[in-house]
């Protein structure tokens, strides 16, 4: 996670769940954000001052700079451990390759704002945010292969996040509803579902939210001041979902 020190700076922590232990990550001075685990849960990659870092978290941890230009946030980290995804100034994303020479490859460059990319489980295919209509959406678009990108969203949306088996995306509409979308073929995904709301100030290139690799379990950010007076279990939710 990512917090202020007495500074002021943000900085990568780890904290023990079983335990209420917060340890800083590095020892750096300098401000760090955008923490995403690797596959094995090894590494971090976090974005630095100086660029695009990666951390071991093991006694003899080493940090390891990836990219020194432009960074201005980590997004992903693949299924597969190949690729780390960020994002670079001003608007594209790319993906670094994890062996080889490490060049980043360009995966989407645009006019606008793109944020928030998330490659599916198999590796085939990237959802991300984008406003190039002046509103922010959710699209779909073949990673690392040809292909055009199709729209997911409805009425604006953010932060797409996949199911562990890449047959669901969901995403928090602008007005902090959380949606769904079967994607069993991503090239033509389902309409969207609602599924619950949330009393969200929704935020399109920040975290909010997070979700289980079984797509049952959501972890969300309330908003601060306002205490929970109802929790609402939804249960079976995708049988809520068949056409009547």
């Amino acid at each position: 996670m990512t917090e202020a020190d007495a500074q002021g700076k943000d900085r990568v922590s780890l904290i023990e769940l079983t335990r209420p232990i917060h340890t800083r990550l590095t020892t750096s001075n300098q401000s760090e954000s955008d923490p995403v685990w690797s596959p094995d849960s090894r590494e971090v990659a976090f974005k630095s001052e100086g660029g695009l870092f990666m951390r071991r978290i093991d006694q003899d941890g080493r940090t390891t700079l990836l990219a020194s230009s432009s960074v201005i946030g980590v997004q992903d980290w693949t299924h597969d451990g190949r690729f780390v995804i960020f994002g670079r100034w001003p608007h594209s994303v790319w993906a670094l390759p994890l062996t080889g020479d490490r060049t980043p490859v360009p995966v989407i460059e645009s006019s606008a704002s793109v944020d928030e990319a998330r490659v599916s489980r198999d590796g085939r295919w990237l959802a991300y945010s984008g406003n190039d209509t002046g509103q922010w959406e959710v699209y779909l678009q073949p990673f690392m292969r040809p292909g055009g990108r199709v729209r997911v969203s409805t009425n604006g949306g953010s932060q797409p996040r996949w199911r562990g088996d890449g047959r669901e995306l969901f995403y928090l509409a602008l007005d902090g509803t959380m949606m769904s979308v079967r994607t069993a073929d991503p090239a033509t995904p389902d309409a969207a579902q609602k599924l619950f709301q949330r009393r969200l100030a929704v935020n399109p290139v920040e975290d909010q939210y997070d979700v289980t690799a079984d797509g049952q379990r959501f972890l969300v950010i309330d908003p601060e001041g306002q205490p929970i007076t109802r929790l609402t279990v939804l249960t079976n939710w995708p049988a809520a979902l068949k056409p009547r």
